[in-house]
């Protein structure tokens, strides 16, 4: 329960930071995702906490009739709202406790942070001692190694390259399966000749062609991007979003250059 208390506490102290004038912001919109998961963490994906969260507008784009202007007014108020759902939970649970006093740890999350740190590992493994050979990640099959050396420390059974359904009168091999997890991983490089729209093209097929896998429940696609060829990521998530699919796809775009 001490731990919950202290994380909300700290998205409380974080608000005074936030930029009340940019409601487009990548702080803004990190620290939203960050609080909308521990939210969920703590008193459940469905729950009426997590969902009242949820449905906070950060927005400051006023539409009128013949025009568009943005009115930074409506981005401190949601934050003002943030702040009073914030404390309210805080109070809560300081009265009434949690049904368990442990904030789980979902697959999902310990992938968020393999793929966090995955730029921090490639460059470590290219000091050694006395000049010996190592790993460099040049390509798309080095990214996998090293990616699949890192899921087998963290998850039990990591099946790579396994088939996956006939699709568009072909079949292919997946990058990862966990099959404990009931999670499909799929890896991606950028190179120069890929552009925003490729890689997003090369996902909706990868969805397509994996949803009707058994174990299928979640896609996860890792994009290594270390020298930050991607335009805009937020752009890929969205039009990800914009297309219907009944299993959930997570993007994660690592590192992220600024």
């Amino acid at each position: 329960m001490i731990d919950a208390l202290q994380r909300i506490e700290r998205q409380i102290e974080l608000i005074d930071g936030l930029p009340k004038d940019d409601h487009e912001s990548e702080q803004l919109r990190l620290w939203d995702l960050n609080t909308q998961t521990l939210l969920e963490k703590i008193f459940g994906k469905d729950s009426d906490q997590a969902r009242s969260f949820s449905y906070i507008d950060y927005s400051a784009k006023v539409v009128n009739w013949d025009s568009i202007h943005i009115d930074n007014s409506k981005l401190v108020n949601a934050l003002d709202k943030a702040r009073t759902l914030l404390t309210s939970f805080h109070t809560e649970i300081k009265e009434y406790g949690l049904e368990s006093n442990e904030i789980k740890h979902e697959p999902i999350d310990s992938l968020k942070k393999i793929f966090e740190g995955f730029h921090t590992v490639v460059k470590q493994l290219r000091v050694r001692h006395g000049q010996r050979e190592t790993l460099d990640v040049k390509d798309e099959y080095d990214v996998q190694d090293l990616l699949h050396a890192l899921l087998k420390a963290q998850f039990r059974d990591v099946r790579p390259e396994e088939w996956a359904p006939s699709y568009a009168n072909g079949s292919s091999r997946m990058d990862f399966l966990l099959k404990n997890e009931q999670i499909i991983i799929e890896v991606k490089m950028t190179r120069d000749s890929m552009k925003d729209r490729d890689l997003v093209d090369q996902l909706i097929v990868d969805r397509e062609r994996y949803s009707t896998h058994p174990d299928c429940k979640t896609i996860v696609c890792f994009v290594y991007d270390p020298l930050g060829r991607i335009s805009n990521p937020d752009s890929i998530r969205t039009d990800m979003g914009d297309t219907e699919s009944e299993i959930p796809v997570f993007i994660e775009i690592r590192p992220i250059v600024t």
